[in-house]
């Protein structure tokens, strides 16, 4: 079977690169010339996952479920947000940290 990935842009989003893994079988993704950027987006996730383990490990958290979290968030939705909102990323982590306290 002839597998085709149509590049409509030079940059994708860190999600948009991991879901190809899914979309695609390897040899697709090679032909495209992506493979180098979707393992270099493989190696971001795990290096976020592996300092939000860390993290979390004092709460009970493991890396496994944090996995587990995202590849089902990825299934059921998209990613809202992209490197270049790290603004709005913090903000909303500031709300969530006020919130806490009040068992939100």
């Amino acid at each position: 079977m002839l597998w085709t990935i149509e590049v409509r842009r030079s940059e994708f989003l860190l999600h948009e690169m991991l879901k190809l893994c899914d979309q695609y079988p390897a040899e697709a993704i090679e032909a495209a010339g992506l493979a180098p950027a979707v393992a270099a987006a493989q190696q971001k996730a795990d290096s976020i996952l592996k300092r939000a383990a860390t993290v979390l490990h004092r709460y009970g958290v493991t890396e496994s479920e944090l996995m587990a979290l995202v590849e089902k968030h990825a299934a059921d939705t998209g990613c809202a947000f992209q490197d270049a909102d790290k603004g709005v990323i913090k903000r909303i982590a500031e709300a969530w940290s006020l919130l806490a306290p009040l068992g939100i």
